[in-house]
């Protein structure tokens, strides 16, 4: 029976879902399409700079992740070094996974390239690591680092996958490791800018006070 017949033979209601389905889906690709049709000619337009030259504004960086002095991140699941990370705790249910425990890093790191480095602001950034490791356990919380029998896939060295499928619990756990190649665009600021436009929200926050009080 062809899709034509098919159709021929639904019912007015289950016409209608098919039909509400089929626009929802278009308009998700659609969607999801220029938004990332956009997003490629914002990288495509913006010049990669180096760090000593860039200039104030929306810059695009790249080089390699490395913590600040002193610095000591690990994360939370594996108990790996990194710069960022980024985990999920799900429990098996009786048809599916439920996320019991999510979180992501929001500390600053380092970008180097060969001319200086700067300080990397993840809070409220989209990013997309290289490392992604998903394994399982029997307990919430994994005893240590992913060690279980199953089979593991590697694709290109930055995707490790677990196969072990017999544990109730799955943990899934983003990585931007120290040394790491890194690429970033944002908004670039000098340490001497941020503090110049901090400075001048407190005096104009300082005058709107003021008038507030003296409305004349």
């Amino acid at each position: 029976m062809t899709i034509t017949q098919q159709m021929v033979l639904l019912s007015s209601a289950e016409f209608w879902l098919f039909f509400g389905l089929t626009v929802l889906l278009s308009a998700a690709g659609l969607y999801f399409s220029f938004r990332y049709l956009a997003r490629a000619r914002i990288v495509e337009d913006t010049p990669t700079a180096k760090v000593r030259s860039a200039q104030q504004g929306y810059v695009e960086l790249a080089g390699r992740a490395q913590l600040p002095d002193d610095e000591q991140v690990s994360a939370p699941l594996s108990g790996s070094r990194c710069c960022w990370y980024r985990y999920k705790i799900e429990k098996r249910g009786n048809k599916s996974w439920r996320t019991l425990e999510s979180d992501t890093s929001d500390r600053p790191f380092l970008l180097r390239d060969d001319t200086g480095a700067c300080l990397v602001e993840p809070r409220g950034a989209e990013v997309t690591p290289g490392t992604r490791k998903v394994w399982y356990g029997s307990s919430r919380r994994p005893p240590g680092a992913p060690r279980t029998p199953g089979a593991q896939l590697k694709l290109g060295g930055f995707l490790k996958l677990d196969l072990g499928f017999g544990g109730r619990y799955r943990y899934t756990e983003e990585l931007i490791p120290p040394g790491a190649a890194i690429y970033a665009i944002g908004f670039f600021s000098t340490w001497g800018e941020i503090e110049r436009q901090r400075e001048h929200g407190e005096i104009a926050g300082g005058l709107l006070r003021q008038w507030k009080q003296d409305q004349p």
